[in-house]
C-alpha cells in the first residue's frame, strides 16, 4: 500500500477538457494542414471533374475555409487517410450521412456522391453556427475492420 501511494504521488494526469484533440497527420515540409487539405481537395476535384468550373472552385474554397476556421482540418485529413488505406488494401467501406453534402469529402474520396450534381447542402453537414463536430460515418467490412483499426 505504501509503494502504491508513492507511485501515485509521482503521477500527474492533465486532461484537456473542452478541447478538440485530433491525431497528428503527416504534413509535407513547408506546408500547413490547411494548404495540404486544399491541395488534396484540388487534386481530387481535378480527378472528379476534369475541368474545375468557377462554381466548383468557389464552393470548394468556401468548404475548406469553413473546415479550417472551425479547426477540423486534421479530422478531414485523417478520415481521408483512413479511406485511402482501406481502398488501397481492398477493404470494403461505405460512408453514410450528411457528409455526402460536402464537396471536400467528395474530392478527398471519402464519399462517392457528387453534391454539386445532386444539389446537396454543405451547411447541413457543417456550418459556423453548429457547435458539435462533424460526423463522417464510415462503415467498414466486418471481416476486415480490425485491419483498419490496427492501421489507425
Amino acid at each position: 500500500m505504501e509503494n502504491t501511494a508513492h507511485i501515485a504521488e509521482r503521477c500527474r494526469l492533465d486532461l484537456l477538457t473542452g478541447a478538440r484533440v485530433f491525431p497528428s497527420v503527416k504534413i509535407p515540409p513547408g506546408e500547413t494542414s490547411r494548404s495540404t487539405l486544399w491541395k488534396k481537395c484540388r487534386e481530387g476535384a481535378q480527378r472528379r471533374y476534369a475541368t474545375i468550373t468557377p462554381p466548383v472552385e468557389e464552393r470548394l474554397r468556401h468548404e475548406v475555409e469553413t473546415i479550417d476556421e472551425l479547426g477540423y482540418t486534421p479530422y478531414f485529413l485523417v478520415v481521408a487517410d483512413i479511406v485511402g488505406y482501406a481502398t488501397e488494401k481492398s477493404i470494403p467501406w461505405s460512408p453514410r450521412g450528411s457528409a455526402s453534402g460536402s464537396l471536400a469529402c467528395y474530392c478527398l474520396g471519402i464519399t462517392q456522391v457528387d453534391p454539386i450534381a445532386h444539389d446537396l447542402y454543405f451547411e447541413r453537414f457543417l456550418n459556423r453556427e453548429r457547435s458539435d463536430p462533424p460526423d463522417i460515418d464510415l462503415d467498414l467490412c466486418s471481416r476486415r475492420r480490425d485491419e483498419v483499426i490496427a492501421y489507425v
